[in-house]
């Protein structure tokens, strides 16, 4: 059994647990009850949150797209690929030339640029 989260109604982390005669997780503050056929059940059900799952999931989602990623380590964009470049003094934009293994530079043609780490662009906004 893991750790019991704090009570989804109040917040608060005085959780005990019955196990004798009702098999429960059950918040001191509020009262709140998650009665279930073992306590292990109970426990799951208790820390089961799937909003907050859901939207802690989605904004784990939205961090990874818009972190920088580190050339050297090998994470390379797909190819042609317009993205962020930053080479420790510029960003700009740029593009992978998989075939050539060398970043170009969006705006310059035939410009070779050597970045640290490159990005995603952010998804354009939606238009109604």
């Amino acid at each position: 059994m893991g750790e019991i989260k704090p009570c989804p109604f109040c917040g608060s982390t005085d959780i005990k647990l019955h196990d004798e005669i009702s098999h429960a997780v059950w918040c001191q503050e509020c009262f709140a009850e998650m009665p279930s056929i073992d306590i292990e059940s109970a426990v799951e059900l208790w820390n089961t949150r799937p909003i907050e799952d859901a939207l802690n999931a989605r904004i784990a989602e939205l961090e990874e797209k818009q972190r920088w990623r580190v050339v050297a380590n090998g994470e390379l964009p797909e190819d042609g690929e317009v993205v962020w470049l930053w080479d420790g003094k510029y960003i700009g934009m740029g593009y992978y030339l998989v075939f050539t293994g060398q970043f170009m530079d969006r705006d310059i043609p035939l410009r070779r640029i050597k970045p640290t780490h490159w990005m995603p662009l952010p998804e354009p906004p939606e238009v109604k």
